[in-house]
């Protein structure tokens, strides 16, 4: 049996936040909780979702906002194959 390779998967999203907090606070809040989110559909779901991603972005206190959200440059559910593992790659905040 093959050893399952990593999937990475990027993020990019132009944020609004309030002013008690920071653009670079919500990312690093945002990436625990991408990373979080990936390790817990690992072998199990194939499929990352856009809109849960938005989900996750939205949950972090301080956001009251997004817009130009992308996942591996793209606005739609990613497809993970079964070899595959869903891994944090880049998160960017703007």
């Amino acid at each position: 049996m093959a050893s399952a390779s990593g999937f990475a998967i990027n993020v990019e999203a132009t944020i609004t936040v309030e002013s008690s907090t920071t653009k670079e606070k919500v990312r690093t809040k945002f990436t625990a909780s991408l990373d979080t989110y990936l390790k817990g559909i690992a072998f199990i779901k194939y499929q990352v979702l856009y809109n849960q991603i938005a989900f996750l972005l939205l949950g972090i206190n301080g956001v009251i906002d997004y817009s130009a959200l992308t996942i591996n440059s793209g606005t739609s559910n990613i497809a993970i194959e079964p070899n595959q593992v869903p891994v944090l790659g880049t998160v960017v905040m703007n």
